[in-house]
């Protein structure tokens, strides 16, 4: 049976769980809770596992732009683009 493609949407949206999961797996292992990772996002924990769970219906730019500047990487980045454009 073929594989159903992910939109580019859906590929996005991996990209920034895969990364704020890999943060907060880190902010764990250094033991921090889940409030202290939560709010160095900018997140309030219940609004994180949202994301992270995949049950939140979208990400504003605001939280984009927060989660990119907390991980120090560019929205590019965090989005899974594959090449960043300059304007």
């Amino acid at each position: 049976m073929p594989r159903i493609s992910k939109s580019e949407e859906d590929r996005r949206y991996a990209s920034v769980i895969r990364h704020l999961d890999a943060y907060k797996a880190a902010r764990f292992r250094n033991g921090d809770d889940k409030t202290a990772v939560a709010s160095a996002l900018g997140l309030s924990p219940a609004r994180m596992y949202r994301i992270l769970s995949g049950s939140a219906d979208t990400l504003t730019l605001k939280e984009i732009m927060t989660i990119a500047n907390t991980l120090n990487i560019s929205v590019p980045a965090l989005l899974g683009c594959r090449e960043e454009r300059t304007i």
